[in-house]
């Protein structure tokens, strides 16, 4: 049985907003102030250039266990699956769809454009399994990036009746560790067909450490965590019913929060059944586990799921439910500006995504690496002794922090840089250096590295992120592990812009996760040099690659140089002189 990552629901008719919104132009639902679509998005930064985009020509896929209806505010480009010629239509289903297409007032998705396929999977697991597939690989549509906003303990849980405001809380025993069916499959599809599955962390925060529902505790996918939908200007939080890290491996797995409490969106009535003419929509996947063969057949039911009237009601809801599609949006949004460029294969990548997402998220009030929620917290961006070494990338509530549009956006938009220097085994190939902000994909040789150089000095603040996949395949109609890379992120610096003398002075190196994350605030003046190590290979079930795929993102902050200064201060004298002539 599934359970869907949102929480209480507070209704509120539209008539009576607009009222309200004129002569007040404030929005209150309930004691606890709702302030959701454009102010969410103003919230993760959904600014500049990116606001030129809405998604237009991409497909996002959403998984639920029913499927979103008819509503004023949602644009007439849903496409639905189900099991049967009957199709259900939910709140639940609705208010995700609203968090990535909503084109109203006061339930806007960060993706207005894009195309929705909803796939209402019901409660059997082995629909779940269809889903992700299907969507990935249907002939209808292939979907780029996938919404997942459900989740299930993998331990059975005691309910308990305490709760909060919007929420109930859980006492419950989690043991993800990503080797269930449901994260396999995930893991296998994301890493065959390069696709961004968005995860909801789940609303079990209150638990503590290891709350994750699966399938987060799936290795290449982005997994997003809740924070309060705040005031602007206010500083937001990690909402306490957001589920939290670390795994019970000690991985990390939350990877961004975003906006996810008291979300305005929209919504129906009540939930509502009804049929539609189907067309059969056929799975072009090879190899997919035996529950969709290729060749297989679903129904597909073109447009919206079944009316319901109302069709204008606006909800408010809590949940990380709400927080995975808006960064669900945000991806479609950069992969329909990636389709026009011409390294566009490896900007679309989940990998590229995932990194670029991290990389220039926003650090949260007590972000940590290595920290313990409710404990001593670890490293918290700044350097310590001679090498500083990381093991825990990130933090277990936060993952990289808050989810920055504008920033993901202008890095993106930069272009793919290639290393400086690509270590082969008999030779290195040599190329440029490197802006201060950038990324890649590309491909690092077994025991060797490849080398990015700056061109220019940085200080202060720098941020570095490596993100790849864990090998899964499909043998024999099952999944089944290959192994995973244990890839290394590696910090030097230099004097000089020649790189004369580059001594290490930090690290990631997590033996469990694939994801490396470097963070640093106090970082001195220098010529910085930063390297991806290919380190060895955990095999499972199948031989060590040569090779292994990976995408990386940075951010340095530049160092005006002396000359720099010295123009500003000729430029000011001669100001200076220019108005003193004119007084005399």
């Amino acid at each position: 049985m599934r359970a869907m990552n949102g929480v209480s629901v507070k209704p509120v008719g539209r008539c009576a907003l607009g009222v309200f919104l004129l002569f007040t132009s404030i929005l209150i639902l309930s004691s606890a102030p709702a302030r959701a679509d454009s102010n969410a998005l103003a919230i993760v930064n959904f600014t500049g250039d990116i606001t030129n985009f809405n998604g237009m020509g991409v497909n996002v896929g959403q998984i639920e266990t029913a499927q979103p209806t008819n509503h004023v505010d949602l644009p007439n480009q849903i496409n639905v699956f189900s099991s049967s010629a009957t199709t259900s239509a939910t709140n639940h289903a609705t208010e995700v769809a609203s968090a990535i297409i909503g084109s109203g007032p006061l339930d806007k998705g960060a993706a207005s454009g894009a195309t929705l396929y909803s796939f209402g999977a019901g409660s059997a697991d082995a629909n779940y399994l269809t889903a992700y597939w299907l969507l990935a690989t249907q002939s209808v549509g292939a979907c780029k990036v996938i919404n997942m906003s459900f989740g299930a303990a993998p331990v059975t849980a005691t309910r308990t009746s305490s709760g909060g405001t919007n929420y109930t809380s859980y006492t419950q025993t989690f043991n993800p560790n990503g080797n269930d069916t449901d994260s396999l499959t995930v893991d296998n599809v994301a890493a065959t067909k390069h696709v961004a599955f968005v995860k909801s962390a789940g609303n079990s925060g209150l638990a503590g450490t290891n709350s994750i529902s699966d399938p987060g505790s799936a290795y290449n996918i982005i997994v997003v965590g809740a924070v309060s939908n705040t005031a602007p200007g206010a500083t937001t939080s990690v909402a306490d019913f957001s589920s939290r890290g670390y795994l019970s491996n000690g991985r990390s797995a939350v990877s961004l929060v975003a906006p996810g409490a008291d979300v305005s969106l929209a919504g129906i009535s009540t939930s509502v059944f009804g049929t539609a003419g189907s067309t059969i929509v056929i799975s072009n996947n090879l190899g997919a586990p035996t529950i969709i063969q290729s060749g297989s057949t679903f129904t597909f039911l073109g447009g919206a799921g079944p009316t319901q009237t109302p069709l204008t009601r606006i909800n408010t809801n809590s949940g990380t439910s709400f927080a995975a599609p808006l960064v669900s949006g945000v991806i479609a949004d950069m992969d329909q500006f990636a389709a026009t460029r011409l390294y566009s294969n490896a900007a679309t990548d989940s990998r590229t995504v995932k990194a670029i997402l991290m990389n220039t998220a926003t650090k949260l009030p007590g972000w940590g690496q290595g920290s313990v929620v409710g404990g001593t917290p670890g490293l918290q961006g700044m350097m310590t002794g001679t090498v500083t070494q990381v093991r825990q990338p990130l933090d277990p509530s936060q993952g990289a922090g808050l989810l920055n549009a504008n920033g993901a956006f202008t890095t993106l938009s930069g272009g793919q840089k290639s290393p400086t220097y690509i270590q082969t085994g008999l030779i290195s190939i040599k190329n440029s250096t490197v802006p201060l902000t950038g990324w890649d994909f590309n491909q690092v040789s077994l025991n060797l590295s490849n080398l990015y150089q700056l061109t220019t000095r940085a200080a202060g603040t720098l941020a570095i992120t490596l993100d790849w996949n864990r090998d899964v395949t499909t043998m024999g109609g099952t999944n089944v592990v290959l192994g995973m890379a244990n890839l290394g992120l590696n910090l030097y610096s230099s004097a000089d812009s020649q790189y004369t003398n580059t001594p290490l002075i930090a690290q990631s190196i997590s033996i469990v996760d694939n994801v490396e994350h470097l963070w640093f605030t106090n970082v001195a003046a220098a010529y910085y040099q930063f390297g991806v190590s290919y380190n060895g290979y955990s095999a499972a079930g199948g031989p060590t690659p040569g090779n292994e795929d990976y995408s990386i993102a940075w951010s340095f902050t530049d160092v005006p140089e002396p000359s720099a200064f010295l123009l500003a201060g000729l430029g000011a004298t001669a100001l200076w002189w220019r108005l003193r002539r004119r007084r005399t």
